[in-house]
């Protein structure tokens, strides 16, 4: 198996990205919102690579999974690009990296690959820095994922499927 770990901000959009999305609580407000164009990239590399998806992000601490899913495919997220869940919202141990709610990014990563086991490959895609070096692709939140970085995502995931 292969799975991609998966931010949204800094990733999926950018520090100037003009769409807007709901405010997942706050009725008539509005949130930065992603870019189509990213998240098709996204869509097409976990396809090509035969990846599922866990979303990583902090959007999912205020969204549904299934939400999260329909706003994707609404920005152009190929349907047979699998989204298989979420990381823990609270994590049991802490490491460096951001610190949300007294933990990080990687301690979430690394508590699912604990209860799920680790995949032959698995790619985290985001914008701050995990302990998973070899496996990480830290974007840039000026560009979000760029076509530059899908062929080392490629190997970072093992090729195509």
């Amino acid at each position: 198996m292969k799975i991609i770990f998966l931010d949204f901000d800094g990733v999926m959009n950018k520090n100037d990205t003009s769409d807007r999305v709901p405010h997942p609580f706050m009725k008539g407000r509005r949130v930065v919102g992603l870019e189509a164009d990213i998240v098709k990239r996204v869509s097409a590399l976990a396809v090509s690579a035969g990846a599922k998806v866990v979303i990583s992000s902090t959007w999912r601490m205020f969204y549904k999974l299934d939400d999260l899913r329909a706003l994707l495919l609404s920005y152009g997220w190929l349907p047979e690009a699998e989204i298989i869940g979420e990381t823990p919202k609270d994590p049991p141990h802490r490491g460096p990296g951001l610190i949300i709610h007294g933990y990080d990014r990687g301690d979430e990563i690394q508590a699912w690959l604990t209860e799920h086991g680790t995949p032959e490959h698995f790619l985290v895609l985001d914008d701050l820095p995990t302990q998973f070096k070899d496996n990480h692709i830290q974007t840039n939140d000026s560009e979000g994922f760029t076509p530059q970085q899908v062929e080392r995502a490629m190997q970072i995931l093992g090729g195509m499927a």
